[in-house]
């Protein structure tokens, strides 16, 4: 069993598997009970590592890696909300938290793909679930399952960029519209994350390059 701390949850350490997520809210000081019999530091970031040891009292370095996940591991993220972090600061700016969590993963057996509500994200952040906490179910879907779902349902676009909306629009067969939307999981909404995987897109760009992709995934609350 390995414990990895963060400061974000990116999708990709799920290796594209269907998992059922728990995520839960924790305190500063649990969080450090849970590092203090070692862990892996995943923060990328020099302010965000120099915050995390000041607020948890253990030493954490900034370590670029990529993370890969199993069922065993637990994933401890330091989820950060505020200005951003002057260059060398170690403590808090005026009305900045950071929220911690507790994220283990288990086999996905069945996913409940009904919703009102079906919201297209091209990124995804702890910060769209409850901020107590919940579980999630994560399926790991094909362009065409996500498809036939975005054609046969009203569907939110909660994507950011008009480069990637295009993409959307072009991969899926409909059309997938550029809103910079604040995203809410919440139940009845079912969240369809495309998460690009390859060169930066030229500006106007809808059609893939070669050798990119989209790796699609189907969340809901359980």
């Amino acid at each position: 069993m390995a414990t990895v701390l963060m400061n974000s949850l990116p999708v990709s350490i799920f290796n594209h598997a269907d998992r059922v997520v728990s995520v839960v809210k924790i305190t500063a000081q649990e969080a450090a009970t849970l590092l203090s019999a070692g862990f892996t530091s995943a923060v990328g970031f020099a302010s965000t590592a120099g915050l995390f040891s000041t607020l948890l009292g253990v030493e954490v370095h900034m370590n670029r890696i990529n993370v890969s996940v199993t069922d065993a591991d637990v994933v401890i993220v330091g989820q950060y909300t505020g200005p951003r972090l002057p260059e060398g600061s170690v403590s808090l700016p005026e009305g900045a938290v950071v929220t911690w969590y507790h994220v283990t993963t288990s086999p996905c057996d069945v996913v409940q793909n009904d919703a009102d509500t079906t919201v297209v994200v091209s990124a995804f952040s702890i910060g769209m679930l409850p901020i107590e906490g919940c579980s999630i179910a994560m399926k790991a879907a094909t362009s065409s399952e996500v498809a036939a779902i975005t054609s046969s349902t009203s569907v939110v676009s909660g994507v950011g960029h008009a480069d990637t909306a295009g993409l959307f629009t072009t991969t899926l067969g409909v059309e997938v519209k550029m809103n910079r939307l604040n995203v809410s999981l919440t139940k009845g909404t079912r969240l369809v994350l495309g998460q690009y995987k390859g060169p930066q897109l030229a500006p106007g760009q809808t059609t893939l390059p070669e050798g990119a992709s989209f790796e699609w995934w189907i969340i809901t609350l359980q």
